[in-house]
């Protein structure tokens, strides 16, 4: 290609090259400098609801025989923060598809995901030596370290009741190797002790089945890793780990919602283990038949064998857990603190509309324990703990509030725990998107702000990565009337019942927490 035709298509497609040094070189229209910026590893285009979009566009468009021949076949498409990538293996490959459809290209990234900007990363290929024809892309040797297992909690440590008994005892079960109640799927709300009764069974199979290969794993670590084998052409390996274990724990695995690709395999990797007579078990926060955009195939095994629900503690069970957990860091409760802190949690559920939950009492205690150690002139003798250390760490009847900063609070904190309550990226809250839990997201940040950090409306809008500092003007004020009315969150199904004023004060008190950890 000529240096003429070739500063044409820059100017048209903003071209980039990419080596093999785990770096991309943007070339600028007419400039001969560059900037180095570190690559960016993309799963596959199928499983990305952006980029399929583009396809289907591409497929009215072009016609379905011609898209899926330049870009299921040659081409991959990647969605990034501000253009569309498409990965080609040659400059020639480039060149083609930004003749014949880079408009078609343009006019799919701009209507469909709203990016106005095309570009191309060659990524050069070789063939394999024991293939010769077959093409791979080239990929640098990385150093891979070992990681250090899992800590696994113990069923020892689980206290029976009556929330928890049924899937106790069918956990004791599979953990002694009967396979009566395999598969078997707990499911409850957050907080209710899933993980632990997975990571448990994982640890007594283990021990009592040496030799045995036990797996214990996230559905996104699963989901992770599946993209990554697919990517590096390694399929059998991982099909190996994961199919040829004596004992498989899937938690969350409402994490699997709408993942096509990786829910299929998991069909398979379930059959195989049936079929080989090995055990599964399963914990996700809603029954197999809640989880939505989940496959009914998928669905019909995960409750083919035994399902077990877990449910929030009673309030003898929560004042059980509550001496159990400061037992276990040596702590001696009075009984005017187990009362104020069963209160406060108590007070917490009303607000949130949520039942107290393991993983709150046994946070109250963290922060009971961190007050004691950085008030330890409050401790009674024997580390008892009063009503007076209770009050200090988490706010109570005395009057006490919850501590707050002694100095301001660091705006990126602040962003880091709105985005984390709301479930926001933070690419999507310093972006353009203007999704109502976005909104709500950067509203809150300038609340907080405001309360928390000697921070000016200028100030907080570049922390904010904003245009200007109107904009930030708008949210306090936009925020302030929805409380004022009452408003809830509604932006996802955890978050339904809970006021946007019951939010700002959740993240308040994470704040003060952080800050009492400094």
């Amino acid at each position: 290609m000529c240096a003429q035709a070739r500063r044409s298509w820059k100017w048209r497609s903003n071209l980039t090259t990419r080596g093999t040094t785990k770096k991309t070189r943007t070339l600028a229209p007419g400039r001969g400098a560059s900037t180095e910026r570190p690559r960016r590893e993309h799963p596959r285009q199928a499983e990305l609801p952006g980029t399929r979009r583009v396809l289907n566009h591409l497929h009215k468009a072009l016609g379905k025989p011609l898209c899926d021949r330049y870009f299921e076949r040659v081409a991959q498409l990647h969605e990034l923060e501000d253009s569309l990538r498409v990965t080609v293996p040659s400059e020639f490959v480039a060149g083609v598809i930004d003749r014949r459809f880079g408009e078609a290209l343009r006019k799919a990234a701009a209507g469909e995901l709203g990016k106005h900007r095309v570009e191309y990363d060659i990524v050069p290929v070789v063939p394999k030596d024991d293939a010769p024809g077959n093409m791979t892309r080239t990929k640098p040797q990385r150093t891979r370290t070992k990681r250090a297992p899992i800590p696994l909690k113990s069923l020892d440590d689980f206290l029976p009741d009556e929330c928890n008994k049924l899937a106790l005892n069918a956990a004791r079960s599979i953990a002694s190797g009967e396979g009566t109640f395999s598969p078997l799927f707990v499911h409850g709300r957050c907080g209710m002790g899933k993980t632990h009764l997975l990571q448990g069974i994982a640890q007594e199979y283990r021990r009592t089945h040496p030799g045995v290969q036990v797996r214990y794993v996230t559905a996104e670590s699963f989901t992770n890793a599946f993209l990554s084998a697919m990517r590096a052409g390694t399929l059998d390996s991982f099909r190996e780990a994961y199919r040829g274990v004596g004992l498989l724990c899937l938690d969350d695995a409402h994490f699997l919602s709408a993942k096509r690709a990786t829910q299929s395999e998991m069909l398979h990797t379930f059959d195989t283990i049936g079929l080989n007579k090995r055990l599964l078990v399963l914990a996700s926060d809603e029954h197999p038949r809640d989880i939505s955009k989940l496959d009914p195939g998928l669905a019909s095994r995960f409750a083919s064998g035994a399902v077990a629900r877990l449910d929030p503690p009673g309030g003898a069970m929560c004042e059980r857990l509550l001496v159990e957990f400061a037992r276990r860091r040596d702590l001696v409760l009075e009984p005017t603190a187990i009362e104020q802190i069963i209160g406060h949690a108590r007070r917490d559920s009303e607000m949130t509309g949520d039942p107290i939950s393991i993983r709150a009492i046994e946070g109250l205690i963290v922060q009971v324990e961190a007050a004691c150690r950085l008030l330890p002139a409050l401790l009674g003798d024997g580390r008892r703990v009063g009503a007076a250390l209770v009050a200090k760490a988490i706010g109570g009847e005395s009057g006490v509030p919850s501590p707050s900063p002694r100095r301001p609070a660091r705006i990126e904190k602040i962003i880091e725990l709105t985005c984390a309550a709301l479930g926001v990226s933070t690419e999507e809250f310093r972006g353009s998107h203007r999704h109502r839990r976005i909104v709500l997201a950067r509203s809150l940040t300038v609340l907080l702000a405001r309360e928390a950090t000697n921070l000016s409306y200028p100030e907080i809008a570049r922390a904010m990565g904003r245009p200007n500092h109107s904009t930030v003007i708008t949210a306090y004020q936009r925020i302030d009337k929805q409380m004022a009315k009452g408003e809830r969150v509604g932006t996802r199904a955890d978050l339904d019942r809970v006021t946007i004023a019951a939010l700002a004060e959740r993240i308040r008190r994470e704040l003060a927490r952080e800050a009492l950890s400094r």
